[in-house]
């Protein structure tokens, strides 16, 4: 159960990051986790859980691979 409410509370704060124009980044594309979790001194001890970054970005987001185009809305025309 805790796994989910990480999940949602992380798409939660993502979604809003968007929504205010700002750009975010999960933990899954930090190439080097040990000097990430260096950079925020997390004690001895402790686990580190998931990550996001959150800030202005320096440019546009490359789309996502798989998303489809709004534009041309084919899947509520077409049928099955």
């Amino acid at each position: 159960m805790r796994q989910r409410s990480i999940g949602l509370a992380m798409r939660t704060l993502m979604l809003a990051a968007t929504a205010l124009g700002i750009q975010e980044l999960p933990d899954d594309r930090l190439r080097d986790r040990r000097s990430s979790l260096e950079l925020i001194h997390l004690p001895e001890g402790s686990r580190d859980g998931p990550m996001v970054a959150i800030g202005k970005g320096t440019q546009d987001p490359l789309p996502k691979p798989g998303s489809l185009a709004l534009a041309d809305p084919w899947w509520l025309t077409n049928g099955f």
